[in-house]
């Protein structure tokens, strides 16, 4: 990174400090050197930065530099990191450097008054259709800039841009790279404007009042507030899914229309669907996750049921009963197994941490306190408390760190506490390992009395 001042006569200035944003969402500079013409000067060590709450700034100070020229550039050499992790993947990307002022260079910038327009020059460097560069023109003012309101991008003189029928790739270029970074583009289309089944170019017409009502998160059921005197188009802000449904009285539409490149579309026709329609917009794949909690909660009632029925007479005639029994974290009952089976059990205990950790420190782990719990009464509770200290010392950090972070819920939410995945993953296998020893060891004589 580099901040360059390139002037219309040779001028004599010095560098001596930076303000810059010091947080956690910035990388900080250490090191960088000066270049007047294209040819370097020494290398300028920076002071350590203490970093700050979001978007604190700190000034770093640092000998003097005098440079003389017309193209003067300050260079930024080496960094202290600040990352970020990938939404997807194990990678981390630096974040970027922010600078906010070179003390001593104020002089060279010469700023205009606030309502003075940007030069309007045509450039064909912003936007492209299908890699052929289109004209276009920035305008706004000075006051624009500094409060960073939005500035507006219209054609060369006025002139529009026409696309061909198809499919068209519009880009953009880089801001970092152009200067100007485009976030909306608007494109309009007199077809969609009239309706998907028409050609006529005929003004868009007014859209209706609705009256949007939502019986739960899933669902949004829709109503004009008066007659329907032409089509429009309806959409759902929610991302393009064909799960999203619309249905009038009963009757589905159709899938929804890519709208706005995310967003689901359907035409609504009065002719089709009546002058006041009633529309429901639905998220139907819902249902299958409400059938399989529903068939949990069925199977919990039937391990409930078996669990507390009466008991039944046994061929004697008396009466055994039978009760759910509580394990509790020291219980050790049955006797120790045998090699080849504390041997079975361990490899099955390696090859799960394998298959779901993948450390081979886990791998060590797993099999040790399976094979400990085999043979001992206490490598059994050791397996056991093991697991739940683990499943404690993880909620702790999860609740302590984000009291102290404030993070936000979005999805990268669960990376900020990879530290603790790994953890996390084993408490899992040791759980699965517990039962397997206590079927192999114990299977169903817990109340056998059978003692070691």
């Amino acid at each position: 990174m580099w901040i360059e001042a390139n002037l219309s006569a040779p001028a004599s200035v010095t560098a001596q400090s930076l303000t810059v944003v010091a947080d956690a969402r910035h990388s900080v500079p250490t090191a960088m050197h000066s270049e007047v013409h294209g040819v370097a000067g020494p290398s300028i060590r920076l002071p350590k930065v203490t970093r700050g709450g979001r978007d604190h700034q700190a000034v770093v100070r640092f000998a003097p530099q005098t440079l003389t020229g017309s193209r003067i550039r300050l260079v930024v050499d080496r960094v202290d990191d600040a990352t970020t992790a990938q939404l997807y993947g194990d990678d981390r990307f630096r974040l970027p450097i922010g600078i906010a002022e070179v003390g001593g260079l104020e002089r060279l910038a010469t700023i205009p008054p606030p309502a003075t327009p940007i030069a309007a020059a045509c450039r064909t460097d912003l936007l492209s259709a299908d890699g052929v560069p289109i004209a276009v023109q920035v305008h706004g003012t000075v006051d624009d800039l500094e409060q960073r309101r939005p500035l507006r991008l219209t054609g060369c003189d006025g002139a529009s841009t026409s696309l061909a029928s198809g499919t068209t790739l519009v880009q953009t270029e880089p801001g970092a790279v152009v200067g100007v970074s485009i976030e909306t583009l608007s494109l309009v289309s007199p077809a969609i404007s009239a309706g998907p089944t028409t050609g006529t170019t005929s003004a868009a017409p007014a859209s209706p009042r609705l009256r949007v009502t939502s019986p739960n998160r899933l669902t949004y059921e829709i109503r004009p507030t008066r007659s329907l005197r032409s089509g429009f188009w309806l959409v759902v802000g929610q991302s393009y899914n064909a799960g999203w449904h619309l249905r009038v009285g009963g009757r589905d539409l159709g899938p929804s229309t890519l709208v706005s490149g995310y967003a689901n579309g359907w035409w609504i026709d009065p002719e089709k669907v009546g002058k006041s329609p009633t529309i429901t917009v639905s998220w139907e794949p819902q249902r299958l996750i409400w059938w399989g909690l529903a068939s949990s909660a069925l199977g919990l009632l039937i391990c409930l049921a078996l669990a507390f029925r009466p008991a039944k007479p046994n061929p004697a005639g008396t009466l055994q009963r039978t009760r759910p029994a509580a394990v509790g974290l020291w219980d050790a009952f049955g006797r120790p197994a045998g090699w080849w089976a504390t041997a079975a059990v361990s490899l099955v205990a390696a090859f799960g941490s394998f298959m779901v950790v993948s450390r081979w420190w886990s791998i060590l782990l797993a099999a040790g306190l399976a094979g400990a719990a085999m043979r001992t009464r206490v490598g059994w509770r050791a397996l056991r408390v093991g697991c739940v200290a683990m499943f404690a010392a993880m909620a702790a950090y999860v609740v302590a760190k984000q009291w102290k972070g404030g993070f936000d819920l979005d999805f990268g939410w669960p990376r900020r506490f990879e530290p603790i995945h790994d953890l996390g993953m084993l408490t899992v296998v040791l759980l699965g390992i517990e039962c397997l020893v206590e079927a192999v060891r114990a299977g169903w004589r817990r109340d056998a009395e059978i003692e070691e």
